[in-house]
C-alpha cells in the first residue's frame, strides 16, 4: 500500500459539466403551476449568452449588454425577478471549461467520475413562495387559474372510458383529487 507523503495536496478535479452563462429570472403573469396543494409562479430564465434572446456582445472582449434583451422580456408581460432577491438566486460553480450558473436550489455531486444535478425542490418551492408573500409577484388572477383546471378536468375525462383498468383508476383517483385541491386554492 502507497501512502500519499505529507507534503502532497489533494486536489479535486472539477465537475464534468457543460458551462452555463449568467441568467436573470422572469414571471409571467399568467404562467402558474400546482404543485403541493399551492399555485406557485413558473419562473422562466434568460441567460446572458450573445444571440439569444436579443442579448448582445458589446464589443471583443466586453461583457454582454443583456438591456435590449430585458426590455423586450418586459413589453411581453414577464416581470423581472430582483437579482438580490432572497440573498441572490444564481450560484457559480466551476466546472471543467469556466463556469456554471445555477440556482441556488441546485448543487452538482460528484458520482464516481460523473456529475449529477441535484435540485432542492422544497427549498425552489418556499423561494417562489416567498415571492407572492414579499409581493414580488402578484397573486394569480382566477381567469389564468381556469384554464389549467379545465385542462385537469379534460384530463380525467379522457380516461373516464378506461377506469376498468387499475392502474388508469388510481391514476384517475389521483387526478380527482388534484382538481379539488385546485380548485379549493384557487377558491373557485
Amino acid at each position: 500500500m502507497i501512502l500519499p507523503s505529507p507534503g502532497l495536496v489533494s486536489r479535486q478535479r472539477p465537475h464534468r459539466w457543460p458551462t452555463s452563462p449568467y441568467f436573470m429570472l422572469f414571471h409571467n403573469p399568467a404562467s402558474w403551476e400546482f404543485t403541493g396543494g399551492e399555485w406557485l409562479p413558473k419562473l422562466t430564465r434568460l441567460p446572458f449568452a450573445p444571440g439569444v434572446n436579443g442579448v448582445r456582445q458589446s464589443r471583443a472582449g466586453a461583457p454582454v449588454d443583456p438591456n435590449l434583451a430585458i426590455v423586450q422580456m418586459q413589453a411581453r408581460g414577464f416581470k423581472a425577478i430582483p437579482e438580490d432577491f432572497d440573498g441572490g438566486f444564481v450560484t457559480q460553480v466551476p466546472v471543467a471549461g469556466g463556469v456554471a450558473h445555477l440556482l441556488k436550489f441546485d448543487t452538482l455531486k460528484r458520482v464516481g467520475s460523473a456529475s449529477i444535478l441535484k435540485h432542492d425542490g422544497d427549498g425552489y418551492a418556499a423561494f417562489r413562495r416567498k415571492m407572492l408573500a414579499d409581493g414580488v409577484v402578484d397573486a394569480p388572477e382566477p381567469e389564468v387559474l381556469e384554464p389549467l383546471i379545465e385542462r385537469q378536468q379534460a384530463r380525467i375525462n379522457r380516461r373516464a372510458n378506461e377506469l376498468h383498468l387499475p392502474h388508469v383508476k388510481l391514476k384517475s383517483k389521483a387526478d380527482v383529487e388534484a382538481l379539488k385541491q385546485m380548485r379549493a386554492a384557487a377558491n373557485v
